[in-house]
């Protein structure tokens, strides 16, 4: 019996297109042969990461922001993070995938991560899509520079400080 037999069979049911056997153990070496069939699937490797051009934070700051992403103090990392971005600094390499993790379910978080994830970050949201709002976030570059998210806030800053400046600034783009 070939696949579209098997799969048809499966669609309307045994009581209307009875089956001698075993359905299933059918469909499962059917599979089988399916798959033995197939060459493997050639994937280049990626390319590797970017140099970072900002510095980590410091050992003891990293330090804290791995007991408080372990749960000690876990309401404090939104405030962590805030203070870490003022300083112009990325998160150590080794807590970047937990770090994208917790922005995919935590939205509040996200906001200074495109600064403090770095090129690596990057990188990694590239290569995994569950990560990809990274390349949304603004990264800290300047108007000029920077991408679509850092000229959104760019002008976000600027409207609330001079909206006229920021009026003439769009235009001028």
């Amino acid at each position: 019996m070939t696949w579209d037999d098997l799969a048809s069979t499966a669609l309307v049911g045994t009581d209307r297109r009875p089956y001698r056997g075993d359905l299933l153990a059918a469909a499962a070496v059917e599979t089988a042969r399916r798959r033995a069939g197939r060459g493997p699937v050639e994937a280049a490797p990626p390319a590797p990461a970017p140099a970072e051009d900002l510095p980590a934070v410091g050992r003891r700051a990293a330090g804290r922001l791995v007991r408080i992403m372990g749960g000690d103090y876990d309401r404090l990392l939104p405030e962590w993070l805030a203070a870490a971005a003022a300083t112009g600094r990325r998160v150590p390499c080794d807590v970047l995938p937990d770090l994208l993790e917790r922005g995919r379910r935590d939205r509040s978080i996200r906001a200074h991560l495109g600064v403090l994830a770095g090129r690596r970050g990057r990188w990694l949201a590239g290569l995994n899509p569950a990560w990809g709002y990274l390349l949304e976030e603004p990264t800290g570059e300047t108007w000029e520079l920077g991408g679509p998210a850092d000229r959104r806030a760019h002008l976000r800053a600027l409207r609330a400080a001079d909206p006229d400046a920021a009026r003439e600034l769009l235009e001028s783009t």
